[in-house]
């Protein structure tokens, strides 16, 4: 009964934070204007890959991205949008790797 007690005080917060993620993530989803899908649609795989580079680019306010990629692969096809935000994440994440590795030198 204890390590179930150590585990739950342990945990209890990280699982509350990503349960709110979710829910805010699902709210937005829903609260997207179908013309603001129906505009980024035109931008097609290239928007989806330019979301995904910007939004994991940064490296102080998090941007919920989820939903704006979801709502594209219902108007696109759906591999080409997950390759396309793949892709903008992997380089989105590099660009913020390097800008916190340069940043550490000016820090110290």
């Amino acid at each position: 009964m204890k390590s179930t007690q150590g585990f739950w005080r342990r945990w209890w917060k990280p699982i509350l934070i990503g349960v709110l993620a979710l829910v805010l993530n699902v709210i937005a989803y829903l609260l997207l204007p179908p013309r603001l899908i129906h505009r980024l649609g035109r931008f097609g795989y290239v928007g989806a890959f330019a979301m995904a580079a910007i939004a994991n680019a940064t490296i102080l306010i998090p941007v919920p991205y989820y939903p704006l990629i979801i709502r594209l692969a219902q108007a696109l096809n759906v591999w080409g949008v997950i390759l396309a935000a793949a892709a903008g994440s992997a380089i989105g994440e590099s660009v913020a790797f390097f800008v916190g590795r340069s940043g550490k030198g000016i820090v110290q």
